[in-house]
């Protein structure tokens, strides 16, 4: 079995998918546990915007590399 090298465009994209899923995940479970109450709600919605705007960039450098391409 060949070992499939890692692509940094690929890498680049998950970990823009994982910095997402991650913020919404946190965000979800302060809310259920009552710690986002204590939190003010400017700093909760700037750490938000800030994780996004993190994961889009990291999307948008990502199409600097070349695709990967499939084998037929």
């Amino acid at each position: 079995m060949a070992k499939h090298k890692k692509i940094t465009r690929d890498v680049l994209q998950y970990l823009g998918l994982f910095i997402v899923l991650g913020t919404n995940i946190v965000r979800l479970v302060l809310y259920s546990t009552g710690v986002a109450y204590t939190i003010p709600e400017t700093t909760f919605n700037v750490w938000t915007y800030t994780a996004m705007g993190v994961a889009m960039a990291l999307l948008l450098v990502s199409y600097l590399f070349p695709k990967r391409k499939q084998s037929a």
